[in-house]
Parts: C-alpha cells; structure tokens; sequence
C-alpha cells in the first residue's frame, strides 16, 4: 500500500462536504446496532429511503437550476463544480426582495384579520405547496390544516394571488373583523 502525501489528504471543516461524507459513512456503525435488535430493519431501511430521496431531490433541483440558467456546471482539474450565474445572481435578489417586502407591516393595526383558506386538488399540490411557502414567508398563524391568518395585508400573498390563475381558483381571502378566537391570535402577532 502507497503512502499519500499530505498534500492529498482533503483538509476540510465541520459542515464540509468531506465532513458530510465522513459523518455519513460513521453512520454505518449506527446500523448495525440497529440490525442487533429484532424488528429494526424496517427503521434501517426508513433512514436509507429518505437519505436517497433528499439526494434526488437535491439533484432534480440542481438540474432545474442549470437548465434555467441560473447555475453553470464547469469542471476544473477532472471536478465538476457548480457556479452562480449573472442570471442566479438577479434571481437571489430578486427573491431577498420579495422575502423582505412579505414581513413589512405597518406601525398600527387597522383591527381587520387577513384570513385565507384554500383546497387544492391533488393534480395541483405543487401551488399548493408554493402557496404554504408564501405563507410561512409572510408569518401568516396556521389556524387549520388549510386556513392561515394575518394581521396585515402581504403584497406578496397578493402578487401571488393575480399572477397564478391556479392559486386564485382553488383560494378564498377574506379581511374579517371579527374572529372568535382573536384574543389568543393578538397575543401571537404582539397586538394589543
């Protein structure tokens, strides 16, 4: 066996790749106290299918990425690396600016509550999901599986709501004054 030189030895940090891939391998040693116990093979294969998932949808996304232009894959010295383009760099601006623009709210309240409800059908859980990801962004309170509320407008819930025809059609939004449940919802938002 040849022995390395220090100079090909990866040097990396907590979080590194190499780090990832070293904390993933000592994972193994974690398997096999899972197999020593009766009935845990079913657990093993669990963490195995999700590990396999997250890294085809990290690769699904990375291809969506460079097939919009907004990443570039160039190879250096045999590796393949992946580049922010001009493009990306717009793209991340673009959505710092949206992200912002959704938590701006006004000094005082004007006492309506922004209510939202929706039921997509399952062809279209891809809106759906967008439009929860909206949601979230904008601090909206979960009160029901598909019903969210917020004390303020959000321009980014309403640029979404008449930009997706889909999102529009399968939603409700309502400015109510009255909500039986708004004094536990006031604590929540820091109302008074």
């Amino acid at each position: 066996m040849r022995s390395k030189s220090i100079s090909s030895v990866p040097r990396f940090q907590k979080g590194s790749r190499y780090y990832e891939i070293l904390k993933e391998i000592s994972a193994g040693d974690l398997f096999v106290g899972f197999l020593a116990s009766a009935g845990s093979s079913r657990l093993m294969y669990k963490v195995a299918r999700d590990r396999t998932k997250e890294r085809y949808a990290n690769k699904l996304a990375l291809q969506r990425l460079e097939g919009c232009g907004y990443v570039r894959r160039k190879s250096q010295n045999g590796k393949i690396g992946f580049f922010v383009t001009k493009e990306g760099r717009h793209m991340l601006s673009e959505i710092y600016k949206n992200s912002s623009r959704a938590i701006m709210q006004p000094k005082k309240w004007d006492g309506m509550w922004r209510v939202i409800t929706y039921d997509f059908p399952e062809g279209e859980r891809s809106a759906r999901n967008s439009l929860r990801h909206v949601l979230a962004k904008s601090h909206f309170l979960q009160l029901q599986k598909s019903v969210w509320i917020f004390p303020y407008d959000s321009t980014l819930l309403k640029d979404l709501l008449v930009k997706n025809d889909v999102v529009r059609k399968c939603t409700v939004f309502m400015k109510v004054v009255y909500v039986s449940s708004a004094p536990a919802h006031k604590k929540h938002f820091g109302l008074s």
